[in-house]
């Protein structure tokens, strides 16, 4: 086992795929962490299985993509940084579509429906 700043210096594909997996997995596992907040949130009417279940797919989906990165990386197809940057950005970015998601909360369907209805009785003056 070497170190990481030994692994970061070499520059055979190799070391480079092994430096992807132990400078990514515990970013990933920081960007996971920064999910957690609006997936905490939970409608009372909802079950709470679904957010886990999220979770779990979005956790799956990222584990594989670094893997497939240090296949990538080991291979000489990608670039060490390119493979350390785009996954905990996509994860971030998710992050950030779920936070703007649960702070303005659209109308469900339900919801919808009687506004339309509202409007549409106004508009005959009923």
């Amino acid at each position: 086992s070497m170190p990481i700043m030994d692994l970061a210096q070499r520059t055979d594909p190799s070391a480079q795929g092994e430096l992807v997996i132990r400078v990514g997995l515990p970013l990933l596992t920081l960007t996971l962490a920064f999910l957690a907040i609006p997936l905490s949130f939970t409608n009372v009417r909802s079950g709470r299985a679904v957010n886990l279940l999220l979770a779990l797919l979005i956790y799956v989906i990222a584990s594989n993509l670094f893997g497939a990165a240090k296949g990538a990386v080991t291979q000489d197809k990608m670039h060490v940084a390119l493979a350390l940057g785009i996954i905990p950005t996509a994860v971030l970015g998710i992050t950030a579509v779920m936070f703007w998601w649960r702070t303005t909360q659209p109308p469900g369907p339900s919801e919808l429906l009687s506004w339309v209805r509202m409007r549409w009785l106004r508009a005959r003056g009923a």
